[in-house]
């Protein structure tokens, strides 16, 4: 321990001497974080399912209040940082079993799987003097000798500090080794510190991805001409991360965050204010999710730029199966919010905030198949009063669309480009004068169901929000929407009578009495 606090103190020495030449990098945090309609202590993932001893272990939920403790097991874990939504802990020696979060004067919440497992520790701190072995005391001085020296297993203290690329390379940080499933490599930013690596000095990307089963946490990333951060392991994940100010003026990308790798998530990330998409992903098995993305297609950016989350790869594909996207506030698109498109097959949407952007909420076209829409809010798009639909089904082939609330004046539209199996049911479609069937548009409700025979069971009322110009969506009391969806098609256990309406299920029981997490949908992670 004691030459671990010596070294955590000469890394701190040599980040104040570089904060004397340079500013110090920020990290910003979202303004928006997913909260469950209960008052418990709900675990949503971990910044790695499987870790060493002697390891940053990150937990991001709801409701943990200001301080409390956690256990892994029975043995408690010494905490490093404490918000209401995020906890950083050490794990400690001897610990064994699931992680439960205990809040003062809350309630705890349920186990959520965790696994310990031999691996070793580094440091790497841009401040360092060259040579370093990777120990606390002598830290990494580079990412790229950090990167040669991890193995399967490993886990990476990021110190503070702006790490730049080579101007001649295309990445600034090329992340090349891979782990193994409950094996994984973590690159973790230490509590606390600001870790910023700028694509702004190299051709391409800050941060990219080639290893499978990497974790990324904690990381801002900015300035990139391609894409700020590039998922292209199968099964890699950014976690907690910024991803902002993507510059595409020259070649034409400047995206937040492209996903390409099978399995590979994108969980918690802060994405905004960039050139072109927030998101550009096609991967089988991906998740998007618990991430706020806001101001895609900024800064100068042509028109036709700017989906906040596209699903699309070009031609000739392939195909991507079973994508999950979810959880998600997006919001000040140049575009549409969600895209789901070209190659798509499969993709679920679901508890998603889609609000204020300047074309619709959500559009699925270029041949997207069997995309499944449910439990979502949408809200306010259309910002630039064209008349966009806040759901369009352009061009593509079966749609399910299922428990939305949907508030504005254009509520949803299916060209005869769009053919298969379709399905509205169970929407409150709030505001709405006009849904569009084929070129003809119908302005009731009635008169929408008596045409096409969609929505029969679907409803108008003011949908009731807790408080939407704070972006607070869950139901109040007395909302038209409690237990008023489709329970065979919720995304989650309903907690009453029926499922919900929109994103957020509202408990039954007491706000503090036991009851069934909510809105928890584990993600099978790393």
């Amino acid at each position: 321990m004691l030459s671990r606090d010596i070294g955590m103190v000469v890394c701190l020495l040599f980040a104040l001497s570089v904060g004397r030449a340079e500013a110090a990098p920020v990290k910003n945090e979202p303004p928006y974080w997913f909260d469950d309609a209960d008052d418990r202590a709900t675990v949503y993932f971990l910044s790695s399912d499987d870790i060493p001893v002697g390891a940053y272990l990150a937990i991001f939920g709801d409701d943990f209040g200001a301080g409390g403790r956690v256990f892994i097991g029975s043995t408690e874990a010494p905490v490093a940082l404490w918000s209401s939504r995020r906890i950083v802990v050490t794990v400690p020696g001897g610990a064994s079993g699931s992680i439960t979060v205990e809040p003062n004067g809350g309630t705890a919440s349920a186990p959520f799987p965790l696994t310990i497992r031999p691996g070793r520790v580094f440091h790497l701190s841009g401040a360092a003097p060259a040579g370093g072995d990777g120990s606390a005391a002598r830290p990494w001085n580079s990412f790229a000798t950090a990167d040669a020296g991890v193995v399967a297993g490993d886990f990476v203290v990021i110190h503070g500090g702006t790490y730049n690329g080579n101007a001649s390379g295309q990445y600034a940080w090329d992340m090349t080794k891979s782990g193994a499933a409950g094996n994984t490599i973590t690159w973790f930013v230490a509590p606390g510190e600001v870790a910023l690596v700028d694509g702004a000095t190299v051709s391409k990307t800050a941060v990219r991805v080639d290893g499978a089963w990497v974790n990324v946490v904690g990381l801002v990333a900015r300035g990139s001409a391609y894409q700020n951060i590039y998922l292209n392991g199968a099964n890699s994940r950014a976690i907690d991360c910024e991803a902002r100010e993507g510059d595409g003026a020259v070649s034409t990308k400047g995206q937040g965050i492209n996903i390409s790798g099978t399995g590979a998530k994108a969980l918690g990330n802060y994405v905004h204010d960039n050139y072109s998409h927030g998101f550009y992903a096609y991967a089988t098995d991906m998740e998007i999710a618990y991430n706020y993305i806001s101001g895609s297609g900024c800064c100068g950016a042509p028109v036709n730029y700017g989906y906040g989350i596209q699903l699309y790869v070009v031609d000739p594909g392939p195909t991507y199966t079973h994508a999950r996207v979810y959880r998600n506030f997006v919001t000040r698109s140049n575009r549409s919010g969600i895209v789901i498109g070209q190659y798509s097959d499969g993709a679920d949407v679901y508890e998603n905030i889609v609000r204020g952007n300047d074309e619709r909420a959500i559009i699925v076209n270029y041949g997207a198949v069997n995309t499944r829409i449910r439990n979502n809010v949408f809200y306010g798009n259309d910002v630039d009063a064209a008349g966009y639909y806040e759901a369009d089904f352009d061009t593509g082939t079966s749609v399910e669309f299922v428990n939305n609330a949907v508030t504005g004046p254009y509520a949803v539209s299916k060209a005869t480009t769009f053919v298969g199996t379709v399905r509205f049911a169970y929407n409150d479609y709030f505001g709405a004068s006009g849904w569009r069937w084929n070129g003809t548009v119908y302005t009731t409700l009635a008169s929408w169901r008596t045409a096409t025979g969609q929505d029969a069971t679907s409803i108008t009322p003011d949908p009731l929000f807790r408080n939407a110009a704070a972006n607070d969506f869950r139901p109040a009391p007395g909302s038209p929407l409690i237990d008023a969806g489709e329970t065979a098609t919720c995304a989650r256990t309903p907690q009453g009578a029926g499922c919900d309406i929109g994103a957020f299920e509202t408990a039954s029981a007491p706000a503090n009495g036991p009851s069934t997490p909510q809105n928890l949908r584990r993600t099978d992670a790393h």
